[in-house]
C-alpha cells in the first residue's frame, strides 16, 4: 500500500513538471508558477491572463498531473515487489 501512494505522488509530480515544460512556454518564454497558481485580481489581470491562455495551461498541466496519479495507481496495484526469501 505504501509503495502506491508513493509512486502515485512521484508520478503526479512528474506529470506537473513534464506538463509544465510542454505547455507553459508562451511566447518564447515560460509562465511563472506564481501566474499558475494565483487567480486575477483585478480587470487587467483578467483580460491578460486570458490573453496568455493561462486557464487552458493550468488545465493541460493538471491533465498531465492526473494521468501521472493514474498511471502511478496502476503500476501501484498491478505490479508487485518481489518477494522476500526467507532464511531456513
Amino acid at each position: 500500500m505504501t509503495r502506491t501512494i508513493v509512486l502515485v505522488l512521484v508520478l503526479f509530480m512528474a506529470g506537473i513538471l513534464v506538463g509544465y515544460l510542454l505547455f507553459a512556454k508562451v511566447g518564447g518564454s515560460y509562465l511563472s508558477p506564481e501566474k499558475l497558481l494565483t487567480s486575477s485580481k483585478n480587470i487587467l489581470q483578467g483580460i491578460e491572463r486570458s490573453i496568455l491562455g493561462v486557464e487552458e495551461v493550468r488545465r493541460k498541466i493538471l491533465i498531465c498531473a492526473a494521468a501521472g496519479a493514474g498511471a502511478g495507481l496502476l503500476l501501484g496495484l498491478f505490479t508487485r515487489p518481489p518477494r522476500k526469501r526467507r532464511r531456513r
